[in-house]
């Protein structure tokens, strides 16, 4: 396997290859852990020289600059010296002009040259104003498990409904599809496809970028994700992510939403990294699933895979894990494609059967 130079490797990592360029080296990295750790090197160096201080100047800087500027002492004779005079002269008249625009006719008198005292250039003055403070970070549950976290997060999203309720037995529309999606969420998944027909496949394949969910409060940014189409089928996905936060990033995981044909979308892969790698701040990590899917229904011209979703399900640090908030999930409709853990799948089961029991096993103290 031939592989790519250093320098196509480093422009890689930053993103300024150019389209057929980065295609091939893309398409090369899915199948060379050696390359893409080498990209994953570049990425990290490019984004640590860009955080570094810039150093502040020495404070003599200024003044061996001036000493170093030659001085005319008077005893070498300037090359224009026979130009001085024309010089001085139309300097005089600018300078009259200049006085008859402004004064009035009756005030006109001859400018004192000769023996005018110039005034000292006055000091600059530089306002300093000070930088608003910007708000401390949103405090953040600390759980040592992402089923953890989802639990904790689907009780307070549960609780909010409980908020208001009058004590009768009622249907809330939020809460029933939610309960709805449960069930439904094992919908069809696409079908790996293997051997000569995925090459096949890859050999003719398009690349096209994938839609991009930005969940506020993620550690995890999502700077790019794309994938390869052929023949209604999506190959090889690949999401560059990046800590944007202060503090290392242990695992972390990936969920991709696939949309065929029709509009409908369903759960597809879960991407997940970490295993002992620590994502350091700032610092980027590309995800990448050397896999080829077909919809379930291969000849319904409908059903073929067209587009994909990502966001990120969790990330978990030194000492806490993230969750996305399920109210915000479900505004961008992505409530239904995250698993529920066992006991809010419990208390959505409860809510079916009557409100009011599970209204009150809420309420109980923890």
């Amino acid at each position: 396997m031939s592989h790519p130079k250093e320098e196509l490797l480093a422009l890689a990592a930053g993103g300024d290859l150019p389209f057929w360029s980065g295609f091939t080296v893309r398409r090369h990295l899915r199948q060379c852990a050696e390359c893409r750790e080498t990209v994953e090197s570049f990425a990290n160096l490019r984004v640590g020289l860009s955080s570094l201080p810039t150093p502040d100047a020495p404070a003599h800087l200024s003044a061996q600059v001036l000493a170093g500027v030659p001085r005319d002492n008077g005893t070498a004779p300037s090359p224009f010296r026979f130009f001085v005079p024309l010089t001085a002269a139309a300097a005089l008249a600018a300078a009259g002009v200049v006085t008859v625009l402004v004064l009035p006719s009756d005030k006109i008198a001859p400018p004192k040259f000769a023996g005018t005292p110039i005034k000292p250039p006055q000091p600059l003055v530089v306002l300093m104003v000070p930088t608003p403070e910007l708000p401390p970070p949103a405090p953040v549950a600390k759980f040592t498990t992402v089923a953890d976290a989802e639990k904790d997060r689907d009780q307070r999203y549960l609780s909010s409904f409980a908020a208001n309720f009058d004590g009768r037995q009622r249907k809330d529309p939020a809460l029933d599809a939610w309960e709805e999606g449960v069930r439904t969420q094992r919908r069809r998944v696409p079908l790996p496809v293997i051997g000569l027909p995925a090459e096949m496949l890859r050999s003719h394949a398009l690349p096209a970028k994938l839609d991009v969910v930005a969940l506020p409060g993620s550690p995890v940014e999502i700077v790019s994700a794309e994938a390869l189409f052929a023949e209604g089928r999506l190959i090889d996905p690949t999401v560059t992510v990046r800590n944007v936060s202060n503090r290392p990033i242990r695992d972390y995981q990936i969920v991709c939403v696939f949309r065929d044909a029709s509009g409908a979308e369903f759960r597809g892969r879960m991407m997940a990294a970490g295993a002992g790698k620590v994502l350091a701040p700032g610092a980027r990590a590309q995800l990448s699933d050397t896999i080829v899917l077909e919809p379930e229904k291969k000849k319904a011209p409908e059903a073929a895979l067209v587009a994909a979703r990502v966001f990120v399900r969790s990330a978990t640090t030194s000492d806490s894990v993230w969750v996305p908030d399920r109210a915000t999930l479900a505004a961008k409709h992505l409530n239904e494609f995250l698993p529920v853990p066992q006991e809010t799948a419990k208390l959505l089961e409860a809510y079916r059967k009557s409100g009011v029991q599970a209204l009150a096993q809420l309420r109980r103290p923890q």
